[in-house]
Parts: C-alpha cells; structure tokens; sequence
C-alpha cells in the first residue's frame, strides 16, 4: 500500500518517535497547530464584524478540517491509508463521528462560559475541554486499525 505523504511528516514523525508516549505529543503538536488556526480565523472573522458565536462556529469547522489532515497524516501516521479509498472515507467519516461530541462540548462550554467571561476566554476554555474526550475516542474509534485499507 502507498502511503500519503505530505513534505516533512514523515522527517517530523521520525524525529518525535513512536514510543508510548509519542503519540499523545504528535496529538498535542497537531491540537496546538489547530489552536492556533483558530484563534487566527476567530479573529480575524471577529475583525471582519462577525459576532463571537458565529466568528467561532465558522473557525471551528475549518480547523476541524486541518485537524483530520494533521491526525491522519502525523498523529496516526502507522495506520496510513490510500488517500482515494473507500476506508479513508471511512475514517474521515468516523473521524467527524467521534469528534462530534467534542465539538459539541467545545461549542456548548465557549457559549456558556461567553455569558461571563471575555470571547478569547471562553474559546480556550471551549477547546481545553473536549481535548481529553477527542483523543481517547479518535484514539478508540476513528484511527484504529482498518480491516479494509
């Protein structure tokens, strides 16, 4: 099977390992590129004269997008799959699966935490929250090995 490759993932993937503990960092690297992508759409739609909720609604769901690329590509790269499959589209399917809860979580918290506290605020709290919850079940069920790939 041919793997997807982009530029320096897989010089990356060497150099972070593939110990026990490597992949929680890849995955936080990864959160951490997604935070950040964010935080700028957030922004930048915020700039753009969108209110907070719906600045950080549209921000969510294309970090999201990256996310699944960062996951698949760095995180869970030793469960590689063609990019044109029916399995990829199988775990990207399962990938927004799994993560629906989180971001259910994550939108829920921002919007009650929004009531009391400045919108930057309460959009990291929103993302610290379902951190834990978006790990464990991609972990668990999106990025487990596929018996079709």
């Amino acid at each position: 099977m041919v793997a997807f490759s982009i530029g320096g993932v897989t010089q990356a993937r060497g150099m972070l390992g593939s110990g026990g503990v490597a992949r929680p960092i890849r995955f936080g690297i990864v959160g951490l590129a997604t935070f950040v992508i964010q935080m700028g759409l957030f922004t930048a739609f915020q700039s753009a004269g969108l209110t907070a909720v719906i600045a950080n609604a549209i921000a969510l769901a294309i970090a999201v997008q990256f996310n699944f690329a960062g996951n698949q590509f760095l995180v869970w790269a030793d469960l590689p799959l063609k990019p044109v499959s029916r399995a990829f589209a199988e775990r990207w399917a399962a990938f927004h699966g799994c993560i629906a809860l989180s971001l259910l979580v994550n939108f829920g918290v921002f919007v009650l935490a929004h009531l009391f506290l400045p919108a930057i605020i309460a959009v990291l709290i929103g993302i610290a929250s379902s951190t834990a919850i978006k790990f464990v079940s991609l972990d668990r069920f999106a990025f487990r090995p596929s018996r079709t790939a």
